[in-house]
């Protein structure tokens, strides 16, 4: 039972990083758009 808890819990963490990198990638994207205005 643990095991599985703890691959739930792996598998969040990766999602996260994932959605991490792409949130800072709109950040870039964003402030590329409001140099261009």
């Amino acid at each position: 039972m643990e095991n599985e808890i703890l691959e739930i819990l792996k598998g969040m963490q990766k999602n996260i990083s994932l959605i991490q990198e792409d949130m800072s990638d709109l950040k870039e994207d964003m402030s590329g758009l409001k140099n261009e205005v």
